[in-house]
């Protein structure tokens, strides 16, 4: 995970519940809270559709995608990741990663849904 991330990278899951929340942690503490929550069951992401945009050593990249419980299964959530990437003269790295759910009020922008700009 060390090379994947820049160092003090910050990784927010966010949530809707009685509304909406943020959770900003670190890469380790994710990862930690994923193993709990997924290590039994699997969890599978597929990105659909991707966008960067660049200037100079940084970069933005939007990502949806759709998850699965397993390869075979349907889609249980489709969402969009937000990505802050830098270039650090050896490599892009992470320097934060955010991601919203879909939910039937917040639907995947009609550019972000599968086979969109493909």
């Amino acid at each position: 995970m060390g090379r994947l991330f820049a160092p003090g990278a910050l990784v927010t899951p966010t949530m809707h519940g009685t509304g909406f929340l943020a959770a900003p942690q670190s890469p380790q503490q994710f990862a930690e809270l994923n193993d709990t929550v997924f290590g039994q069951r699997g969890f599978y992401e597929r990105e659909l559709v991707h966008r960067v945009e660049y200037y100079g050593h940084i970069a933005h990249v939007w990502s949806s995608f759709d998850a699965r419980d397993s390869l075979e299964a349907a889609p249980r959530a489709r969402g969009v990741n937000s990505y802050q990437v830098m270039n650090d003269g050896r490599r892009w790295c992470i320097l934060s990663a955010t991601w919203d759910i879909e939910t039937p009020g917040h639907p995947l922008p009609s550019g972000f849904a599968a086979g969109a700009g493909r």
